[in-house]
């Protein structure tokens, strides 16, 4: 069915393009403060589900909290939306 390839294309790009939190030290590996600030990072939804329950240093990758803020004129979406 046509609609249905449409609808599974379109579903499809927007699982891929959409914008997450992913927890830097994995809920799977407990912690009673898992949802702390300092352990969550935005990313993708496909960054977030390949890293799965892997953490920073098993997947051998720098930290993102290590990274200096970048401070831009970029508004988001605070000048289109009501």
């Amino acid at each position: 069915n046509f609609y249905l390839l449409v609808s599974i294309y379109i579903h499809g790009i927007w699982i891929l393009t959409r914008a997450t939190v992913d927890h830097v030290e994995p809920m799977a590996m407990g912690g009673l403060d898992i949802n702390r600030d300092e352990n969550l990072a935005a990313c993708c939804w496909s960054c977030n589900y390949a890293k799965s329950w892997y953490t920073i240093e098993d997947l051998e990758i720098d930290n993102p909290m290590g990274r200096p803020v970048r401070h831009t004129d970029w508004l988001g979406l605070t000048d289109i939306l009501p």
